[in-house]
């Protein structure tokens, strides 16, 4: 006798849609964050998948766009399309729209390179920039992600973020340093965060770049949240202490409460 079987709408775990050759070319895709060109032996090793799949990954992907290969070195490296991407994903986004207007005019104020970074795990990734005119400058950040413990942003946001929270971050962290300057002690790393706190802007001085000053300060959205960091960096002859104090600090701050305010964000002052 046929019995019927009785359907739940029980639903799955997530893990359980996702699709396999996807991660895969996702993977692929990521390894570039380390790398600006890689070949099929490397990536082989890297994802621990055969050289015959992970060419068939490349191939797919340099047939949209998303990988070219270097016709020289026959290494791989990112595509067009994946740059399309980006620019698609900074004109969307909501702290770009509001930012990008304030950042030109202190652009002009400072002359010095400018960022946008948000958190994204226990990274800061850049979002938006613009460059100084000097032929000394600091290169281009979009799309890099850095630690959070060595970056001015980063400290920013450990800086909001309750003590458990930050300490579990730098918990998590590899605190490899990127430079001779680069603060890996955390005790000395807790008490950073600290002063952050207390002053209310943040410094990176040769910390993640040698012979690089960055000064960073929150912008927060309408809940009061810090949304997004904005940083000046420059050479550490042009950034003097001097300079900091008397033309970065004072342009900064005007600027981030410009682009908070933006964002909806109230200062208690003003409630």
């Amino acid at each position: 006798m046929l019995q019927k079987t009785k359907t739940t709408n029980k639903k799955q775990p997530k893990q359980n849609y996702t699709i396999k050759a996807v991660n895969h070319a996702l993977n692929v895709l990521e390894e570039f964050q380390h790398h600006s060109e890689i070949g099929i032996t490397v990536l082989s090793q890297k994802l621990g998948l055969h050289k015959n799949n992970i060419f068939r990954l490349l191939a797919t992907l340099v047939s949209r766009g998303y990988i070219e290969q270097n016709q020289y070195t026959g290494n791989y490296r990112l595509g067009y399309k994946t740059v399309s991407l980006g620019h698609i994903f900074t004109r969307n986004t909501g702290i770009v729209r509001a930012a990008a207007p304030v950042l030109e005019k202190l652009s002009v104020e400072l002359n010095e390179t400018l960022y946008i970074g948000i958190q994204v795990g226990n990274n800061i990734f850049y979002i938006f920039d613009i460059e100084t005119t000097h032929a000394l400058r600091v290169s281009s950040r979009i799309g890099e992600s850095l630690p959070m413990f060595c970056t001015a942003v980063g400290k920013l946001f450990l800086s909001y973020l309750d003590e458990s929270k930050y300490k579990e971050i730098l918990q998590q962290s590899d605190l490899k340093p990127l430079t001779e300057y680069t603060i890996t002690d955390k005790a000395l790393l807790l008490k950073e965060i600290e002063k952050t706190r207390e002053r209310g802007y943040a410094l990176d001085q040769q910390e993640t770049n040698r012979d690089i000053i960055c000064v960073g300060m929150p912008v927060f959205d309408h809940s009061g949240r810090m949304a997004a960091g904005i940083s000046v960096s420059a050479p550490i002859y042009r950034l003097t202490e001097d300079k900091i104090e008397t033309d970065c600090l004072p342009l900064l701050r005007e600027a981030s409460l410009e682009i908070s305010r933006a964002l909806g964000f109230v200062p208690m002052s003003e409630e």
